[in-house]
């Protein structure tokens, strides 16, 4: 009688302990699935500030743009040189192409950068996604090899 009484306790024991590693893989999908929500957030904050230094960073540029314009303008005029034709024309339309291709790259940078943030969040939120399925996966094979054990161990006890 105590033989089997012991085969017993140590079957469910073998089966709870299966049940509670599914449980456990479970939970940790759970909270990996929260971390990689958590981290998307501050992803996408990340890219959001960036966005908005993107833009300080063309304004400031005009800013500048235009006092080396006007420097540039300002020693044309005070050397005498006509502004209307010619070289002097020439200069200021080339100094100006070049301010503007300077806005356009920080423009360009600023949104390839945010972009690469905004697309690290999209992977973390699939990453917590994932490992909140592999957990509840987990956790239903937990329960599947318990029942099995238990049928199995009873199968084999005579």
């Amino acid at each position: 009688m105590a033989l089997p009484l012991l085969f017993l306790a140590a079957t469910a024991a073998k089966g709870a302990s299966t049940i509670q590693q599914g449980r456990i893989a479970e939970a940790e999908g759970r909270a990996l699935k929260k971390l990689g929500e958590r981290n998307a957030i501050i992803l996408e904050q990340d890219a959001d500030a960036r966005d908005k230094k993107t833009r300080f960073d063309q304004l400031r540029q005009v800013v500048s743009g235009a006092k080396v314009q006007g420097r540039l303008l300002a020693g044309l005029g005070a050397s005498g040189a006509r502004l209307d034709v010619g070289a002097p024309i020439r200069l200021l339309s080339d100094q100006a192409e070049e301010l503007e291709l300077d806005m356009l790259l920080i423009g360009f940078e600023g949104a390839t950068e945010a972009r690469e943030l905004r697309n690290q969040a999209v992977i973390q939120r699939f990453k917590g996604s994932l490992a909140k399925t592999r957990g509840q996966n987990a956790q239903k094979a937990g329960y599947v090899q318990a029942v099995a054990g238990l049928l199995s161990d009873f199968s084999t006890e005579k």
